[in-house]
């Protein structure tokens, strides 16, 4: 019987905003996927887990601001909910990392643009060969502090 080749050391970042966005990195090698509902991403999640030996995960900590709407704020957390629980599930070792955690570090001192601005250009620059991809339009946001989350669990796991 052949076994089965499974490439070795990937890292996910997750995004689980409203729309959210996971990447899988080993740097420099990418490959994103938008949030598509329950059933859909823990299909593509599972399908990456049997492809590639996940090492870990990061995960945004969430929390809602004291002017997010009820319904809005149930969502994000649900969402997050069910990034959790699907990597339980395939026993993805998670660690949940705050927005300043992850984004240290990687934007310049002093630059006071937009954050979703600031990231699409960071993982424009870090990841080049898949920018157009992935990162040519600003509602990619998601996916370029996926990727950026990612990129910090690689430096953190490797460590």
């Amino acid at each position: 019987m052949e076994e089965e080749n499974i490439d070795q050391g990937f890292y996910l970042g997750i995004d689980p905003g409203k729309t959210g966005a996971v990447a899988r990195v080993r740097y420099p090698d990418i490959e994103i996927f938008d949030w598509d509902g329950v059933l859909n991403t823990a299909t593509r999640i599972r399908e990456w887990n049997s492809r590639y030996e996940i090492v870990g995960a990061f995960i945004e900590a969430v929390h809602s601001f004291p002017d997010d709407g009820q319904a809005s704020a149930f969502r994000f957390g649900k969402n997050a909910g069910a990034w959790e629980g699907m990597l339980c599930a395939l026993k993805i070792q998670i660690k949940t990392i705050s927005q300043g955690q992850w984004r240290k570090g990687l934007y310049k001192p002093g630059d006071r643009r937009p954050v979703k601005k600031r990231s699409l250009d960071k993982a424009r620059a870090l990841f080049p060969d898949v920018a157009e991809k992935y990162f040519s339009r600003a509602m990619d946001h998601d996916r370029a502090e996926a990727a950026l989350i990612a990129y910090q669990a690689e430096r953190f796991f490797e460590n």
